[in-house]
C-alpha cells in the first residue's frame, strides 16, 4: 500500500514539473515586438537555428521602393 502511495505522488510530481517546463518555456523566449497595422516584424542580428537574435518593426513590404 505505501509502495503504491509512493509511486503515485511520485508521478505526480514529475507531471508538475513536466507541466511547469511546458508553461514556463514560451516565457523564456524573447517576445516577438508588437507592430503596428503598417509594419513588419523583420529579424535581425544572428540567424542560427532558425531564429535571428533579435526581432525590430521596419516598414511594411508594400511600403519599400
Amino acid at each position: 500500500m505505501k509502495m503504491k502511495l509512493l509511486y503515485a505522488a511520485t508521478l505526480l510530481v514529475l507531471l508538475l514539473l513536466i507541466l511547469a517546463f511546458v508553461v514556463a518555456l514560451p516565457l523564456l523566449a524573447d517576445p516577438l515586438p508588437y507592430c503596428n497595422e503598417d509594419e513588419a516584424i523583420m529579424g535581425i542580428g544572428e540567424f542560427e537555428n532558425g531564429r535571428w537574435s533579435a526581432y525590430v518593426c521596419g516598414p511594411a513590404l508594400d511600403n519599400c521602393k
